[in-house]
């Protein structure tokens, strides 16, 4: 799920129409955009890439070709295109394989400097601001077995439901961490690494990572405890943006890892990208 914004909100009494439509296929890949409408207004748009696997050896399997055979056709393909670029420029600049930018690198530098006590003048005394909190005191874990009926034609667990339990943990964090009420605005790049077998164990972290005025962004971070050995495997991360339905500033998350500093990173990269 490469990315999902949501325009405007839905009654829940009045009908909802969802389209979708194959934007652009690879060898054994393809992009679907999704867009749910109300009232002929656009609440919500969504970007899915899939890939094709054969059901005999679960390797790549070819995809039918798009033609794309007017000019909105070619201009939805190209758009879907830079996407792809995109993404892969963003895979090669992920704070786990290369380091911040000089920006970025000075950023953290300076909330470092901003946080100490400035009567000590100890790198160990730090001291928050008014209206700051630390990222460490912004977690929400859960934990829940994968039972049968929310398995998925595979027989593992439906996608859909680990999106869903993923975004109430990262609702119910962000709401104890800012205590204002919120509204979810965006959710990005959700990968799916591992499938999560019924019966496992299903451990979620959630963290409030960053916030900027009225906006937090939330990581949520999934792993799966395999049945009968336990080996813990990494399954989804999740991005969620919610912002404050009366306008009220949230608290400034302050990392004090570097640890935290380089998710604080990720998230701030995540929060300009819908800007």
């Amino acid at each position: 799920m490469d990315d999902i914004k949501i325009h405007d909100k839905l009654k829940s009494d009045e009908d909802i129409k969802l389209t979708g439509s194959v934007s652009w296929t690879g060898s054994s890949s393809m992009e679907i955009l999704m867009k749910v409408h109300q009232n002929d207004v656009c609440a919500m748009d969504a970007t899915f890439l899939m890939v094709a696997r054969c059901p005999f050896d679960n390797k790549a399997a070819k995809v039918c070709p798009l033609n794309a055979v007017n000019s909105n056709e070619r201009r939805i393909f190209a758009q879907a295109e830079l996407r792809k670029a995109t993404r892969i420029q963003a895979s090669k600049t992920n704070l786990l394989k290369l380091p911040p930018t000089d920006e970025e690198a000075g950023e953290i530098h300076e909330l470092f400097v901003n946080s100490l006590n400035q009567s000590v003048q100890a790198f160990s005394n730090r001291v928050l601001l008014d209206g700051q909190i630390w990222m460490e005191s912004c977690k929400l874990k859960s934990a829940m077995t994968a039972m049968p009926e929310h398995r998925n034609i595979h027989g593992k667990l439906f996608g859909g439901h680990i999106m869903r339990k993923g975004f109430e943990l990262a609702m119910a964090n962000v709401q104890l961490v800012t205590r204002i009420p919120l509204a979810p605005i965006a959710m990005d790049d959700i990968e799916f690494k591992n499938p999560v077998e019924i019966g496992s164990i299903f451990l979620m972290n959630s963290q409030v990572a960053y916030t900027e005025d009225d906006t937090a962004v939330v990581r949520v971070y999934a792993q799966v405890a395999r049945s009968f050995t336990f080996e813990l495997v990494t399954t989804n991360t999740f991005y969620f943006m919610f912002k404050s339905l009366n306008g009220e500033k949230m608290p400034v998350v302050m990392p004090k890892t570097y640890g935290e500093s380089l998710l604080y990173t990720d998230c701030k990269r995540r929060f300009s990208k819908i800007q």
